[in-house]
C-alpha cells in the first residue's frame, strides 16, 4: 500500500496492519475503478467507487488481511476521497482504454505510464479484479481487437505471478443504446477468453456485472454507477471474491433471489436448489443514505436436496424514496455467514438530469445528455459569460460543443422545473 504524504492519512492509513501473509489486491480499471471528485461530478459528491464497500466488507466485516495496490490513490481529477477508512490504492485510470493500459499514455490525475511499469512499482497481486472495456466501445474501437488487448493484459500479469487468480468482469452497461451493443457483444466474448487464459496454477473467474445492472436507474450520468451501482458491483465481487480467500462455501444454493415493487411495498422472495446444514435466513434493507438493517428472519429447511422457496413483503417505512436495497444473509448451523448479491428497487421518480462525460478535449466535444423535459442548454465560463447555447428535446441528446479555451466550464440546463448546472472540464 502507498501511504500518503498528508499527515492525517498517514494517521488513518498506518492503523491498518499489513503483515507479511497480506493478501494483495489489484483493482484495475478505468473511471468506474478510479471514481469521481465532487468539483466535476454532475451530481456535487465525491464517489468513494464500490471499492470502498468491498474494503469494508472484506477487511471489516470478514475480518481479512488484505491490502489494495496500486499507484494511484485519488479519485479523479486529483482529489481525495471523503471516506478513510479504507485503502485508496488502485489502478483506476479515468477514461483509459485496454491498450492504454497495456501499453500506456500520459496523463496527470488519472495516472501515467502502463501496467508492467505500475506492477514493477507494486510487486506482484494474488487477485486482480478487472472491470475495463467502456472506454474502448465508447471511443468506436472493435471489439475483436478490444478482446485482443485484454487478452494480452492478462498475459502480462500472469507474466509477473504465473498464480494469481484473475476476476474478470462482463462490465457494466452503458446509457448511450450503442455503446451498450458494443458492450454486450464485448461481455460475450469475455467467458471464452477466460477459459483460453486460465492455467492450472492461475485461474480466471468471470463475474457478471452486466445482468441485475439497469443503466436507467444505477448510474448518475450515462457511464457512472451511483451508490446503488456500486452496491451491486461491490457485491458481485465480493461473492466471487469471498469463497476464494476463505477456502469454504457456505452449503446453501441460492437459485434465485427477486424483488420487485408492488402498489403498495416490495414483494421479496428467494428460492434454494439445496441447503445442507443453513440454519437460519436474515433479510437485510438498506433505504438510500443510511445502512443495511435485519428486516425479517426465517428459518431455513435445514437440510434439503430439493428447491425451496421463501417470500416476504415489505411495506417500507413512511415517505420512503429513492434506491432501496436488499440482500440475503444465509448462516449456518456452526454460525459461518455468507451474503446474497444485493437487489435494488427505485421508489419515487428519479428526474435527475444526466450529462457525460464531464471531462473532455478538444480532440473529443461530444456530450451526451438526456433530459425528461425540453430544456435548453447554456456553456457559460467561470465569470458567467456564454460560449454556446442550444436546444434539448427531451430525450437523449448528442451535442458537439464549438472550440473552447482549457479550463472548467459550466453547462447550464434549464426547463419549467428549474435549471442544473453542470461542471465540465476542456483538457488537452
Amino acid at each position: 500500500m502507498k501511504y500518503s504524504w498528508c499527515l492525517s492519512l498517514l494517521l488513518v492509513f498506518s492503523t491498518f496492519s499489513y503483515g507479511q501473509d497480506a493478501i494483495k489486491i489489484l483493482p484495475l480499471g478505468n473511471s468506474i475503478t478510479q471514481g469521481e471528485g465532487s468539483s466535476i461530478a454532475n451530481d456535487g459528491t465525491t464517489h468513494n467507487t464500490w471499492r470502498l464497500k468491498l474494503w469494508q466488507r472484506l477487511k471489516d466485516t470478514m475480518g481479512y488481511n488484505i491490502d489494495f495496490i496500486g499507484t494511484l490513490n485519488q479519485a479523479y481529477p486529483c482529489e481525495d476521497f471523503t471516506d478513510m477508512k479504507f485503502d485508496w490504492d488502485h489502478e483506476g485510470h479515468w477514461a483509459w482504454t485496454i491498450d492504454e493500459i497495456l501499453y500506456g499514455r500520459s496523463g496527470t490525475c488519472n495516472g501515467t505510464g502502463r501496467l508492467g511499469i505500475w506492477l514493477d512499482s507494486t510487486g506482484a497481486p494474488d487477485y486482480v479484479l478487472i472491470h475495463l472495456g467502456t472506454n474502448d466501445c465508447w471511443d468506436g474501437q472493435s471489439v475483436s481487437s478490444s478482446v485482443l488487448e485484454l487478452e494480452a493484459l492478462i498475459d502480462t500479469l500472469q507474466a509477473y505471478n504465473n498464480s494469481m487468480t484473475i476476476i474478470l468482469a462482463q462490465i457494466i452497461g452503458h446509457e448511450s443504446i450503442s455503446v451498450d451493443a458494443c458492450v454486450q457483444q464485448f461481455n460475450d466474448s469475455i467467458p471464452a477468453l477466460a477459459t483460453r487464459k486460465t492455467t492450472s496454477e492461475s485461474e480466471i473467474v468471470v463475474v457478471d456485472q452486466y445482468t441485475d445492472f439497469d443503466p436507467a436507474l444505477d448510474l448518475y450520468d450515462a457511464a457512472h454507477p451511483n451508490d446503488a451501482g456500486e452496491e451491486k458491483i461491490f457485491e458481485k465481487w465480493f461473492a466471487a471474491l469471498d469463497p476464494l480467500l476463505s477456502g469454504t462455501t457456505l452449503p446453501v444454493e441460492l437459485s434465485r433471489f427477486a424483488v420487485k415493487k408492488i402498489e403498495k411495498g416490495i414483494d421479496i422472495s428467494w428460492s434454494t436448489a439445496s441447503e445442507i446444514d443453513v440454519d437460519f435466513f436474515k433479510l437485510e434493507r438498506k433505504i438510500e443514505g443510511q445502512e443495511f438493517v435485519e428486516i425479517y428472519r426465517k428459518s431455513a429447511n435445514g437440510d434439503a436436496t430439493t428447491p425451496a422457496d421463501y417470500a416476504y413483503f415489505d411495506q417500507l417505512p413512511p415517505k420512503t424514496s429513492g434506491h432501496v436495497h436488499y440482500r440475503l444473509e444465509m448462516v449456518d448451523l456452526d454460525g459461518t455467514t455468507d451474503w446474497s448479491p444485493s437487489k435494488s428497487v427505485q421508489v419515487a421518480a428519479n428526474k435527475q438530469i444526466r450529462l457525460y462525460p464531464t471531462v473532455l478535449s478538444n480532440g473529443n466535444r461530444t456530450l451526451q445528455i438526456l433530459v425528461e423535459k425540453d430544456s435548453q442548454l447554456q456553456i457559460i465560463d467561470s465569470d458567467g459569460r456564454l460560449h454556446f447555447e442550444t436546444y434539448l428535446p427531451a430525450h437523449i441528446n448528442r451535442i458537439h460543443l464549438p472550440q473552447l479555451s482549457l479550463g472548467i466550464y459550466f453547462a447550464q440546463i434549464l426547463n419549467n422545473q428549474g435549471d442544473k448546472t453542470i461542471p465540465i472540464l476542456i483538457m488537452e
